[in-house]
């Protein structure tokens, strides 16, 4: 709640991060690409204005990851959608939620359904629009 604006930072020095929260700015741009961080297990880029994502894969370790209320084409959404199955955390680890809804996000494509399924099979909460 911060009121930043403009595009997201890098964040490639900081890869001992176990939690980035961005929420409620004005942040624009792409979503970072999260492959270098090993103990991130909270991300929160919601209520941004984020258009695209870097791509890239994500931690294990990452257990919420908030991205709604934003403006994420359906390619974005497909592509968080299908890191997150690559990564392989099931809900034995503790609870899991992707929140992927709201704003102008995109629906996923059929592609991106089946890896949503993917995840609630796993144990995931999995919100799009």
């Amino acid at each position: 709640y911060c009121q930043f604006t403009g595009r997201m930072p890098s964040l490639a020095l900081a890869t001992g991060l176990k939690v980035v929260q961005t929420n409620n700015n004005k942040l624009n741009g792409a979503i970072p690409d999260l492959s270098a961080f090993a103990a991130l297990t909270n991300c929160e880029f919601s209520s941004n204005n984020f258009t695209s994502w870097a791509g890239g894969s994500v931690p294990a370790t990452l257990g919420y990851f908030s991205a709604g209320d934003n403006a994420l084409p359906q390619v974005a959404i497909d592509g968080l959608l299908a890191a997150f199955v690559a990564a392989g955390r099931t809900s034995a680890s503790g609870a899991v939620i992707l929140s992927l809804n709201g704003g102008t996000n995109a629906a996923p494509s059929a592609t991106g359904l089946v890896d949503k399924a993917t995840l609630v099979s796993r144990g995931w909460t999995v919100v799009t629009n």
